[in-house]
Formats: structure tokens, C-alpha cells, sequence
């Protein structure tokens, strides 16, 4: 994904005498230019690209739903070869990763530039921990937001009758509980376990593998099964909601 600035007129800002400013200060001009494209997006006119680490986390409050959103970002981005060290703070902060080392190599690369910042091993040790525990809870924070948003609620009667929805969401309610209350995804998802996402798409070699959501005998109301998986994994895995 990319951070684009958009080639937008700016609104003047002017005074009628008697009256408040009218208009658009800079500071709201740039966050109603800012926008999230596909990295397909083809930039015309003034269009910018501005996709950083540093400008994932400036602009987060305005172009990411929440914490687990921008810290995906961040991970999509990260090179360590060639981040410079803000790049590398910000990552140690959100507990990202590069995806191209394994995790011993991205623990070890963390320990190795905190230390170059004056920190013991130990104490580089430490801080990483402090920070896993950081993201660990703002991580549950995320997701119980994406498990009570509206969306998910529409997503489910959309695809299920009221009957059949009401089944679901009494079926998957401690999977539910897992994942916004321990941050269990499904076994795709991260090491901890299985999850409500290896129930949703029936994951072979986890317990609900003939047992899932697809074998649950419901009725759809719109669509397709891949349909309906893909908009709940929308919700809860890529934070779209």
C-alpha cells in the first residue's frame, strides 16, 4: 500500500469582516489530500507519493483504523538493509519485523541497534520485551474494536439470514473472546494457536478443518462462501472496518 497526497484544489482562507476565518488552513488541507492507494495507483497531476515508516506513523490517526493496521503497514515497508535508525526505532517501537529475515534475525538485528544507542545486551533485551508488551496490548485494544464495529455486524446479516447469523455469532463467541481478549488470530495468523480465522476458512490441520464455518449447514443470503470469508477476514485480519 502507498501514502499518496492528492492533487486536490485548496479551500482560501479569508476574513469577512465580523465574521469567522472561512477556509482551509494548511494542516487540514494536507490531511484531506492524504489517501491510501493499492500499489498499482498511478499518480496524475500533482499527485504525491509520501509512503515512509516515519509517514505511516505521522499520519496513522488519519489513513490506518487502528494500531495492528499501522504497524501491517510498517512491516510491508521495512527493509532493515537500508532503514536508517528513526525507521528502526519506529519498528522496535511497533514490534514490526522484516519479512524477508527470520525472527532470530530480526531480534538479533533489534539488540544490535539498540546497543549501537549505548544499552547493554541485557538492557536491549529488556527493552525489547517492554516492547512486545506495548504492542501485545495495544494489539487486543485493535482488535476489540474490529470485534464490535458495526461492519462486522453488517457483514454477518448480510451474508446470513437473522436465524442463521444469530447461530454464527453463538457458535464462534469463544473464538471471539480469544481473539480480542489474548490476540489469537488462527494458526496463519501468528504461533499462539488456533484461532476464529482457522474456523472461518474450515484450516486444514487445525480442529475445524471439516468442522468450520462452511460446514455449519447455514443458508446464504448474498454471494458466494469465499465471498463471505473474505469480508470477515476483511473485519478482523486486515482491519477494515
Amino acid at each position: 500500500m502507498r501514502i499518496i497526497l492528492k492533487d486536490i484544489p485548496r479551500l482560501k482562507v479569508f476574513k469577512i469582516e465580523g465574521q469567522d476565518e472561512l477556509g482551509e488552513h494548511e494542516e487540514n488541507y494536507e490531511k484531506r489530500r492524504i489517501s491510501i492507494e493499492e500499489d498499482s495507483y498511478l499518480l496524475s497531476g500533482e499527485d504525491e507519493d509520501i509512503t515512509s515508516i516515519k509517514n505511516w506513523k505521522k499520519h496513522c490517526c488519519v489513513i490506518t483504523k487502528d494500531y495492528v493496521q499501522t504497524r501491517s503497514m510498517i512491516i510491508g515497508g521495512l527493509d532493515w538493509s537500508v532503514a536508517d535508525s528513526e525507521d528502526k526505532d519506529i519498528a522496535i517501537e511497533y514490534f514490526a519485523y522484516d519479512e524477508s529475515f527470520s525472527a532470530l534475525i530480526n531480534d538479533t538485528n533489534k539488540i544490535i541497534h539498540l546497543m549501537g544507542k549505548g544499552l547493554t545486551q541485557q538492557e536491549a533485551v529488556v527493552f525489547l520485551q517492554n516492547s512486545y508488551a506495548k504492542y501485545h496490548t495495544k494489539e487486543k485494544e485493535s482488535y476489540k474494536l474490529r470485534n464490535d464495529s458495526e461492519k462486522l455486524t453488517q457483514t454477518v446479516i448480510t451474508y446470513l439470514k437473522i436465524g442463521d447469523a444469530s447461530s454464527f455469532v453463538k457458535t464462534v463467541k469463544n473464538l471471539r473472546g480469544l481473539y480480542w481478549q489474548e490476540g489469537i488470530v488462527g494458526t496463519k495468523h501468528g504461533l499462539v494457536g488456533e484461532g476464529i480465522m482457522d474456523y472461518i476458512f474450515s484450516e486444514v490441520g487445525t480442529d475445524y478443518e471439516l468442522s468450520g464455518l462452511e460446514e455449519e449447514g447455514f443458508i446464504l443470503n448474498f454471494g458466494t462462501w469465499d465471498d463471505f470469508k473474505n469480508a470477515l477476514k476483511d473485519v478482523f485480519v486486515n482491519g477494515n472496518y
